[in-house]
């Protein structure tokens, strides 16, 4: 029986860090598992790397398409996975030893749909650990995971910190609309499919921050995307505080706001995206950011709403704010 599938959409990266993420699976203390390499296209070696691996690796499959984006290769991951669970991991990124087993041992304890955890984020000289405070497992129904998630909290926006019960993963997909955002998409429609999510205070996946990937490239046209699906989640969630809501879309503006405004060119650019963004934020009411503790949010908050040109000073003379509020 497989316990657990290991989805690894792979486009263009690099070999040395591609190595790093497959080897780090093969170690893994739960051996009841499946990776799936899904090669979407890559126009360099992986494709001959990815059948390297699984030849030498029985618990490796792989499958090469055509390119379709990050959301199409998940997809078809899903689709051909036989895990009870499923997580994902990006090829540029690798987890601890014990990360399958932690999480799926944590999901088998407590009946979960879904088990979230925290991670260790990396460039090529530091680490920097995010976990929520606590030290020990919060169990959550789908109405207190979707607050959490709102808030930015337990339950955050990535996949590949998590793992799924695969049988609810079957009825939901990654949007193929959005080339930003999809993985938000894609945790708020498991969680209103859910009935047990649960959040551990461990840090097993690290996400390293590579100069060449998507999420580190230049500003572009389909960040917005992230705006679309900020205001559709908004749209569903009536059940939810007013304050939760609007906690939420003012992370998500800001992110984007903080981004175009800390770099002139990109103030040109997108200067029309960019009034949009202040009208949604000044659309927020003052009462509705007091609960919270996110101190950059709302050191930023209050001066784009009443006084922009101020806001805009503090995200261009205090270097600072672009790490704290980052996309």
């Amino acid at each position: 029986m497989i316990k657990l599938s290991i989805v690894v959409p792979i486009y263009k990266v690099q070999i040395e860090l591609l190595e790093r993420c497959v080897f780090s699976l093969l170690k893994q203390t739960l051996k009841e598992i499946e990776i799936i390499l899904v090669d979407d296209g890559s126009p360099n070696e992986c494709r001959k790397k990815c059948d390297e691996f699984k030849e030498k690796n029985n618990c490796i499959s792989v499958f090469h398409k055509t390119n379709g984006g990050v959301s199409s290769a998940r997809n078809f991951g899903i689709q051909n996975a036989k895990g009870e669970y499923i997580g994902f991991v990006d090829a540029d990124d690798y987890v601890k030893e014990n990360f399958c087993e932690t999480l799926y041992l944590t999901a088998k304890k407590f009946d979960a749909d879904m088990v979230c955890s925290g991670y260790t984020e990396l460039n090529d000289t530091t680490e920097i650990s995010h976990n929520k405070k606590g030290n020990i497992p919060v169990v959550m129904d789908k109405n207190e995971a979707t607050k959490q998630f709102l808030l930015f909290d337990k339950v955050d926006f990535r996949v590949w910190n998590k793992i799924f019960r695969k049988n609810i993963a079957d009825k939901i997909s990654f949007s193929k609309k959005y080339k930003i955002a999809e993985d938000e998409m894609y945790i708020y429609d498991f969680i209103a499919l859910a009935n047990k999510i649960v959040y551990i205070p461990y840090c097993g996946y690290y996400y390293f921050i590579n100069s060449l990937s998507v999420m580190s490239a230049d500003l572009s046209s389909k960040n917005f995307d992230s705006l679309k699906v900020t205001d559709i989640i908004s749209d569903h969630v009536s059940d939810q505080k007013t304050e939760n809501i609007n906690y939420f879309r003012l992370n998500s503006y800001i992110r984007l706001w903080v981004k175009i405004t800390s770099n002139s060119s990109y103030c040109k650019k997108f200067s029309k995206e960019k009034k949009t963004i202040e009208k949604k934020i000044r659309s927020i009411r003052i009462s509705d950011v007091k609960p919270y503790n996110n101190k950059t949010i709302k050191l930023l908050f209050i001066p784009i709403k009443i006084a922009r040109p101020l806001a805009e000073f503090v995200v261009k003379r205090v270097k600072f704010i672009s790490s704290k509020v980052s996309l």
